[in-house]
């Protein structure tokens, strides 16, 4: 089954802005909420602690909330963040479930945020790169049934956390990968 979903992930991501560098896509094929924040980081200095690191969140700095499927397995639920984060602030077109960014947390400081439009988000954009997700899962009812998990890669790390079988007890199954030129998070 897993292989069904990497491989439908794979051809849908052809037909959908493959073409594209530094985007990150979710398909949330789960009958879940998912709450999640991105980050993107400038992974190419690690000996700065990769700074600059940017975290997407909510307008109240909390959790993006990405919708569950309508039809588990089948139909996904997706949403997609531009490499450029100024772009993350307005409803996508193309992908209208999209969860909209209402602030970018820099290198941890939740005291100031930066909001739409900031030159200085559009020069972080171009310093770093998407790299992870973490996330955690609700019922339809809005109540917590697990995580918080991670999914990507971290700062002077080796290796790249591709799937949640870190976590035997997960409730959910999820792959993390590259594919033309953006970052995809599939789960189910």
């Amino acid at each position: 089954m897993k292989k069904i979903f990497l491989i439908v992930a794979c051809i849908s991501s052809l037909f959908t802005l493959a073409q594209s560098t530094g985007d990150f896509y979710i398909q949330n094929y789960t009958p879940h909420y998912i709450e999640f924040y991105l980050t993107k980081s400038n992974l190419t200095d690690p000996a700065t602690n990769c700074s600059p690191t940017l975290e997407a969140r909510s307008l109240t700095n909390g959790l993006l909330r990405l919708s569950y499927s309508p039809s588990p397995s089948i139909i996904s639920t997706d949403a997609l963040y531009t490499a450029n984060v100024n772009n993350t602030f307005a409803t996508s077109t193309a992908f209208p479930t999209t969860p909209v960014v209402g602030s970018w947390i820099v290198n941890s400081n939740y005291a100031n945020p930066y909001y739409s439009p900031s030159p200085i988000l559009s020069t972080f954009s171009n310093v770093t790169s998407y790299h992870g997700i973490k996330f955690g899962v609700q019922d339809v009812s809005g109540v917590n049934i697990g995580g918080y998990y991670f999914m990507g890669e971290g700062c002077n790390l080796p290796t790249i956390t591709t799937d949640l079988t870190y976590d035997p007890a997960a409730v959910i199954e999820g792959s993390y990968f590259s594919f033309g030129g953006a970052k995809w998070v599939v789960l189910y």
